[in-house]
Protein backbone atom coordinates (compact mmCIF):
# COMPACT_ATOMS: atom_id res chain seq x y z
CA UNK A 1 0.00 0.00 0.00
CA UNK A 2 1.31 3.43 -0.98
CA UNK A 3 0.31 6.74 0.63
CA UNK A 4 0.24 9.32 -2.16
CA UNK A 5 -0.21 13.02 -1.58
CA UNK A 6 -2.61 15.02 -3.76
CA UNK A 7 -0.27 17.11 -5.94
CA UNK A 8 -2.05 20.42 -5.33
CA UNK A 9 -3.59 19.98 -1.88
CA UNK A 10 -1.59 19.64 1.29
CA UNK A 11 -3.15 17.26 3.80
CA UNK A 12 -5.05 15.27 1.16
CA UNK A 13 -3.85 11.69 0.67
CA UNK A 14 -4.77 8.69 -1.43
CA UNK A 15 -4.10 5.14 -0.25
CA UNK A 16 -3.07 3.35 -3.44
CA UNK A 17 -2.24 -0.25 -4.24
CA UNK A 18 0.43 0.92 -6.66
CA UNK A 19 2.59 4.00 -7.23
CA UNK A 20 2.86 3.54 -11.00
CA UNK A 21 1.40 5.52 -13.88
CA UNK A 22 -2.26 4.48 -13.38
CA UNK A 23 -2.13 5.69 -9.78
CA UNK A 24 -0.60 9.02 -10.86
CA UNK A 25 -3.30 9.65 -13.48
CA UNK A 26 -6.02 8.57 -11.05
CA UNK A 27 -4.69 10.88 -8.35
CA UNK A 28 -4.35 13.78 -10.79
CA UNK A 29 -8.01 13.36 -11.80
CA UNK A 30 -9.09 13.48 -8.15
CA UNK A 31 -6.92 16.54 -7.55
CA UNK A 32 -8.58 18.27 -10.52
CA UNK A 33 -11.97 17.66 -8.87
CA UNK A 34 -10.75 19.41 -5.72
CA UNK A 35 -9.54 22.30 -7.87
CA UNK A 36 -13.05 22.69 -9.31
CA UNK A 37 -14.45 23.00 -5.78
CA UNK A 38 -11.62 25.38 -4.84
CA UNK A 39 -12.65 27.76 -7.60
CA UNK A 40 -16.12 27.98 -6.07
CA UNK A 41 -14.75 28.71 -2.59
CA UNK A 42 -15.58 25.27 -1.21
CA UNK A 43 -12.60 24.44 0.99
CA UNK A 44 -13.39 22.33 4.07
CA UNK A 45 -10.14 23.24 5.85
CA UNK A 46 -9.67 19.68 7.08
CA UNK A 47 -7.36 16.83 6.07
CA UNK A 48 -8.76 14.10 3.85
CA UNK A 49 -7.85 10.49 3.17
CA UNK A 50 -9.23 8.71 0.08
CA UNK A 51 -9.30 4.92 -0.04
CA UNK A 52 -10.35 2.28 -2.54
CA UNK A 53 -12.88 0.05 -0.82
CA UNK A 54 -13.44 -3.36 -2.38
CA UNK A 55 -15.88 -4.52 0.30
CA UNK A 56 -18.55 -1.84 0.71
CA UNK A 57 -21.53 -1.84 -1.69
CA UNK A 58 -21.01 1.81 -2.65
CA UNK A 59 -18.87 4.91 -2.12
CA UNK A 60 -19.20 6.83 1.12
CA UNK A 61 -18.12 9.99 2.94
CA UNK A 62 -17.14 9.65 6.58
CA UNK A 63 -16.94 13.25 7.73
CA UNK A 64 -15.88 12.58 11.31
CA UNK A 65 -13.03 10.34 10.15
CA UNK A 66 -12.13 12.71 7.26
CA UNK A 67 -12.30 9.80 4.84
CA UNK A 68 -13.88 9.13 1.46
CA UNK A 69 -14.20 5.53 0.30
CA UNK A 70 -14.46 4.84 -3.44
CA UNK A 71 -15.68 1.56 -4.91
CA UNK A 72 -13.87 1.79 -8.24
CA UNK A 73 -10.33 1.03 -9.40
CA UNK A 74 -7.38 2.79 -10.97
CA UNK A 75 -8.45 1.90 -14.51
CA UNK A 76 -11.77 3.75 -14.36
CA UNK A 77 -11.04 7.47 -13.94
CA UNK A 78 -14.52 8.53 -15.12
CA UNK A 79 -16.20 6.43 -12.46
CA UNK A 80 -13.66 7.64 -9.91
CA UNK A 81 -14.39 11.31 -10.69
CA UNK A 82 -18.12 10.62 -10.58
CA UNK A 83 -17.89 8.94 -7.16
CA UNK A 84 -15.31 11.29 -5.66
CA UNK A 85 -17.05 14.52 -6.70
CA UNK A 86 -20.31 13.30 -5.13
CA UNK A 87 -18.69 12.34 -1.83
CA UNK A 88 -16.44 15.42 -1.77
CA UNK A 89 -19.54 17.58 -2.14
CA UNK A 90 -20.88 15.92 1.02
CA UNK A 91 -17.51 16.58 2.69
CA UNK A 92 -17.91 20.30 2.00
CA UNK A 93 -21.18 20.45 3.92
CA UNK A 94 -19.96 20.84 7.50
CA UNK A 95 -22.82 19.23 9.43
CA UNK A 96 -25.86 17.01 9.16
CA UNK A 97 -28.58 18.22 6.77
CA UNK A 98 -32.13 18.25 8.12
CA UNK A 99 -34.35 15.34 7.14
CA UNK A 100 -36.62 17.40 4.87
CA UNK A 101 -33.69 18.56 2.69
CA UNK A 102 -31.54 15.44 2.71
CA UNK A 103 -32.89 14.47 -0.71
CA UNK A 104 -31.81 17.89 -1.98
CA UNK A 105 -28.32 17.36 -0.57
CA UNK A 106 -28.15 14.03 -2.40
CA UNK A 107 -29.40 15.61 -5.61
CA UNK A 108 -26.91 18.48 -5.41
CA UNK A 109 -24.06 16.05 -4.76
CA UNK A 110 -25.24 13.97 -7.71
CA UNK A 111 -25.23 17.12 -9.82
CA UNK A 112 -21.70 17.90 -8.56
CA UNK A 113 -20.50 14.65 -10.11
CA UNK A 114 -21.74 15.69 -13.54
CA UNK A 115 -20.54 19.26 -13.09
CA UNK A 116 -17.01 18.02 -12.38
CA UNK A 117 -17.03 15.42 -15.16
CA UNK A 118 -17.89 18.15 -17.66
CA UNK A 119 -15.32 20.56 -16.24
CA UNK A 120 -12.59 17.92 -16.40
CA UNK A 121 -13.49 17.00 -19.97
CA UNK A 122 -12.15 20.44 -20.90
CA UNK A 123 -9.49 21.12 -18.29
CA UNK A 124 -7.72 17.76 -18.30
CA UNK A 125 -7.32 17.93 -22.08
CA UNK A 126 -4.67 20.64 -21.52
CA UNK A 127 -2.53 18.62 -19.10
CA UNK A 128 0.52 18.18 -21.32
CA UNK A 129 2.43 16.53 -18.48
CA UNK A 130 -0.24 13.79 -18.33
CA UNK A 131 -0.74 12.85 -22.03
CA UNK A 132 -2.66 9.63 -21.30
CA UNK A 133 -5.12 11.47 -19.06
CA UNK A 134 -5.40 14.34 -21.57
CA UNK A 135 -6.27 11.86 -24.31
CA UNK A 136 -8.90 10.34 -22.02
CA UNK A 137 -10.58 13.74 -21.35
CA UNK A 138 -13.56 13.43 -23.77
CA UNK A 139 -14.67 10.28 -21.98
CA UNK A 140 -15.47 12.30 -18.84
CA UNK A 141 -18.21 14.18 -20.72
CA UNK A 142 -19.41 11.00 -22.43
CA UNK A 143 -19.75 9.26 -19.06
CA UNK A 144 -21.91 12.11 -17.74
CA UNK A 145 -24.03 12.28 -20.89
CA UNK A 146 -24.77 8.56 -20.81
CA UNK A 147 -25.91 8.70 -17.19
CA UNK A 148 -28.09 11.80 -17.62
CA UNK A 149 -29.74 10.79 -20.88
CA UNK A 150 -32.73 9.08 -19.30
CA UNK A 151 -32.97 11.36 -16.26
CA UNK A 152 -33.07 14.56 -18.28
CA UNK A 153 -36.29 13.45 -19.99
CA UNK A 154 -38.12 12.53 -16.79
CA UNK A 155 -41.05 14.65 -15.57
CA UNK A 156 -40.30 16.52 -12.34
CA UNK A 157 -43.55 18.48 -12.17
CA UNK A 158 -45.21 15.68 -10.22
CA UNK A 159 -45.42 16.83 -6.59
CA UNK A 160 -45.69 13.18 -5.55
CA UNK A 161 -42.12 12.68 -6.79
CA UNK A 162 -40.90 15.35 -4.37
CA UNK A 163 -42.74 13.77 -1.49
CA UNK A 164 -41.25 10.39 -2.27
CA UNK A 165 -37.81 11.98 -2.24
CA UNK A 166 -38.50 13.71 1.06
CA UNK A 167 -39.38 10.35 2.60
CA UNK A 168 -36.47 8.49 0.98
CA UNK A 169 -33.49 10.64 -0.03
CA UNK A 170 -31.71 7.77 -1.83
CA UNK A 171 -34.15 7.35 -4.72
CA UNK A 172 -31.47 7.41 -7.41
CA UNK A 173 -33.80 7.91 -10.38
CA UNK A 174 -35.27 11.05 -8.82
CA UNK A 175 -31.85 12.23 -7.65
CA UNK A 176 -30.61 11.97 -11.22
CA UNK A 177 -33.67 13.83 -12.47
CA UNK A 178 -33.11 16.65 -10.00
CA UNK A 179 -29.41 16.70 -10.90
CA UNK A 180 -30.26 17.08 -14.58
CA UNK A 181 -32.44 20.09 -13.75
CA UNK A 182 -29.87 21.66 -11.44
CA UNK A 183 -26.80 21.20 -13.64
CA UNK A 184 -27.52 24.00 -16.17
CA UNK A 185 -28.35 26.37 -13.32
CA UNK A 186 -25.09 25.74 -11.45
CA UNK A 187 -23.17 26.01 -14.72
CA UNK A 188 -24.84 29.33 -15.57
CA UNK A 189 -24.77 30.78 -12.03
CA UNK A 190 -21.78 29.21 -10.24
CA UNK A 191 -22.17 31.55 -7.26
CA UNK A 192 -24.80 29.02 -6.16
CA UNK A 193 -22.00 26.80 -4.90
CA UNK A 194 -21.52 29.21 -2.00
CA UNK A 195 -24.96 28.24 -0.69
CA UNK A 196 -24.26 24.49 -0.60
CA UNK A 197 -22.44 24.37 2.78
CA UNK A 198 -25.35 26.33 4.30
CA UNK A 199 -27.66 23.35 3.84
CA UNK A 200 -26.52 22.01 7.20
CA UNK A 201 -27.61 25.24 8.90
CA UNK A 202 -31.32 24.56 8.39
CA UNK A 203 -32.87 23.24 11.63
CA UNK A 204 -35.07 20.16 11.89
CA UNK A 205 -38.82 20.42 12.25
CA UNK A 206 -39.84 22.17 9.02
CA UNK A 207 -41.42 20.80 5.85
CA UNK A 208 -39.57 20.85 2.54
CA UNK A 209 -40.88 24.19 1.29
CA UNK A 210 -40.17 26.04 4.52
CA UNK A 211 -36.77 24.38 4.89
CA UNK A 212 -35.83 25.52 1.39
CA UNK A 213 -36.95 29.04 2.30
CA UNK A 214 -34.78 29.00 5.46
CA UNK A 215 -31.83 27.76 3.40
CA UNK A 216 -32.26 30.80 1.15
CA UNK A 217 -32.31 33.19 4.08
CA UNK A 218 -29.16 31.81 5.75
CA UNK A 219 -27.18 31.65 2.49
CA UNK A 220 -24.95 34.50 1.24
CA UNK A 221 -27.02 37.41 -0.17
CA UNK A 222 -25.46 37.07 -3.62
CA UNK A 223 -26.88 33.54 -3.95
CA UNK A 224 -30.52 34.30 -3.13
CA UNK A 225 -31.74 35.26 -6.58
CA UNK A 226 -30.29 32.03 -7.98
CA UNK A 227 -31.76 30.07 -5.06
CA UNK A 228 -35.19 31.41 -5.99
CA UNK A 229 -34.64 30.06 -9.49
CA UNK A 230 -33.48 26.73 -8.04
CA UNK A 231 -36.67 26.47 -6.01
CA UNK A 232 -38.73 27.20 -9.12
CA UNK A 233 -36.85 24.54 -11.09
CA UNK A 234 -37.67 21.93 -8.42
CA UNK A 235 -41.23 23.20 -7.91
CA UNK A 236 -40.52 23.92 -4.25
CA UNK A 237 -42.52 27.13 -4.39
CA UNK A 238 -45.66 25.39 -5.64
CA UNK A 239 -45.44 22.18 -3.67
CA UNK A 240 -48.10 21.90 -0.94
CA UNK A 241 -46.56 21.00 2.42
CA UNK A 242 -47.99 17.89 4.02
Amino acid sequence: MYLLSFPGHRGYYFYSETDGGPAENFLTALDEVVLVFDRHHLRPGRPLNVLLDHVSPGPSCMKDACEIHLTTDLNHPSQAVYQFAHEYCHFNIPGQVCASLRWLEESICEMASHYCLRQLAVEVSYLTDHPALAAYAPRFRAYSDSMLAAAAAADFTDSGRLRRLASDCYRREENQTAAALLLPLFEAVPVLWKAVPCLSGVPEGFDTVNSASIWREISPPETRKALDQLRRELYLLQMNAR
